[in-house]
């Protein structure tokens, strides 16, 4: 348990570190897809060894604990082949985790949705946002060459303006 706990300490250091060099370097979009990343390591060490359930399991459990170590994160974008539009601009809380489809990755590692961090354990001070309107946007497949291959369809996401 100490063993675990002093990498979790050093861990959040490093991803602390990590934040305010990119607060210098870099443009605020990749700053807070870092922070995101870098929150969530100490939390669930060792997933990639695990099988499909308990990784699941381990993957909902790593956000639950980002929120109760007082993360907070907004949903930006959705792909609608996972979730429906009104998953789009929650806040991930207990009741999102809840919500989702045991289909869904509660981290979205397979592309289910996109979230933007605005405050945490690593933020100076939470970063103010408006919530704009929600807007879906349809991306046509490209065109298949190949006669006896199956038609593309096409996909969209549904996206939540922040400002």
């Amino acid at each position: 348990m100490i063993g675990q706990e002093t990498d979790r300490v050093a861990m959040r250091a490093a991803a602390e570190a990590m934040v305010e060099a990119l607060v210098v370097v870099d443009g605020e979009a990749r700053r807070l897809l870092v922070v995101e990343r870098a929150a969530r390591l100490p939390l669930a060490p060792g997933l990639l060894q695990l099988g499909r359930a308990h990784h699941d399991a381990g993957q909902r459990h790593a956000r639950a604990q980002f929120i109760e170590e007082g993360f907070k994160a907004i949903v930006v974008c959705i792909n609608e082949k996972f979730l429906d539009k009104s998953f789009c601009g929650r806040m991930i809380d207990e009741n999102f985790l809840n919500d989702l489809p045991s289909t869904v990755d509660a981290c979205g590692e397979n592309g289910e949705f996109h979230s933007f961090v605005y405050s945490g354990p690593v933020f100076k001070y939470p970063l103010p946002f408006i919530k704009g309107e929600i807007v879906y946007k349809e991306y046509k497949a490209p065109k298949n060459t190949d006669v006896t291959s199956v038609p593309e369809k096409s996909f969209g996401f549904y996206f939540c303006d922040l400002l």
